[in-house]
């Protein structure tokens, strides 16, 4: 999972052509989702264990290396979320936009400009003027 995704808002995510497009990223959601499931499915697999006395240290296991098939880490959990499954809206035309490089001066601005159109549709596409370069430190 790439971990910058995390500080933007799960709906929209701003990308360029190299940086500027905004985008819905159904498979960044399908694998929070798995995540979200997985970390489910081991708190109940740990909640289900029956729980170890360890008030008596005189019992200690001489072999750490030997797993019991009962065990947590021995046992195959298997997710009951199927990716396939989950209704995803058809995106026949999704807005493109072309701002000029006065419109463009202030990136972040024409964004939130254009965000309410790009926001009914879940996704558009932004492409930059021929002449425009991002703002990348050197």
């Amino acid at each position: 999972m790439e971990r910058w995704t995390h500080r933007f808002p799960l709906k929209l995510l701003i990308t360029l052509p190299g940086i500027l497009g905004v985008f819905l990223r159904y498979r960044w959601l399908d694998m929070l989702s798995q995540q979200f499931q997985s970390m489910e499915q081991l708190k109940l697999a740990a909640e289900s264990q029956p729980k170890e006395d360890h008030s008596f240290k005189g019992n200690q296991r001489s072999d750490d290396a030997h797993e019991c098939s009962g065990s947590p880490r021995s046992r195959k959990i298997s997710a009951r979320w199927d990716p396939d499954e989950p209704c995803r809206p058809a995106i026949d035309e999704a807005p493109v936009f072309y701002p000029t490089i006065e419109e463009f001066e202030d990136t972040l601005g024409y964004i939130a400009k254009i965000r309410l159109v790009a926001e009914s549709y879940g996704i558009c596409r932004i492409v930059p003027p021929p002449s425009w370069t991002p703002p990348c430190p050197s």
